[in-house]
């Protein structure tokens, strides 16, 4: 399983095969046919929020469209090389992970599954994956929004370090291979 990862960070063509508690799950590179679904999977992930402020759902719909344009547009000027994947279960689509490779580590640019696939330890085991690729690397590297409990969670029992940086909107967590490099 590591080394697929690894091959499949390098090789943007092969599908990588994930064992999860549920059964299996497969990355697969994100292609523009995946677009209405990575859309769905930002809004399960964003309306909740927008709702808080009383926004009208045309309002919240508009909202989400533009900050997903431009979400997807920052990541992409940003991490030019990163590897864009659909995680699938069962020939379905039911999350996305983003890794770009780093000097020094492998960084999670965004990893989500969507709603009804959280809490059955398939992020876990993604994160997993990414973190046997990054060992060769030096680490890993993700940063996480202040309020996603479930995500801080998984990643401190993984055994990723928060690090000094914290710009009151995102805390950023850090993984070394045998706690190597660790900062206490």
């Amino acid at each position: 399983m590591p080394e697929a990862m690894h091959a499949d960070i390098a090789n943007r063509q092969e599908a990588t095969r994930i064992i999860v508690p549920d059964g299996v799950v497969y990355l697969r590179q994100a292609q523009e046919e995946d677009a209405p679904f990575l859309l769905d999977l930002f809004r399960a992930h964003t309306s909740n929020r927008l709702r808080l402020g009383g926004l009208h759902e045309e309002m919240i719909e508009q909202l989400v469209a533009m900050q997903y344009r431009a979400r997807t547009q920052s990541f992409r000027s940003q991490f030019p090389d990163a590897r864009w994947s659909v995680v699938e279960m069962a020939g379905a689509p039911i999350g996305e992970l983003i890794v770009a490779e780093e000097p020094g580590a492998l960084y999670v640019v965004d990893i989500a599954l969507a709603p009804g696939r959280q809490q059955r330890g398939i992020g876990s085991a993604l994160m997993r994956s990414v973190m046997a690729a990054g060992a060769a690397r030096g680490g890993v590297r993700a940063m996480v929004i202040t309020g996603n409990e479930a995500s801080l969670r998984m990643f401190r029992r993984l055994g990723f370090d928060r690090t000094a940086f914290d710009d009151g909107v995102y805390l950023e967590w850090r993984w070394w291979p045998s706690g190597e490099g660790r900062e206490r």
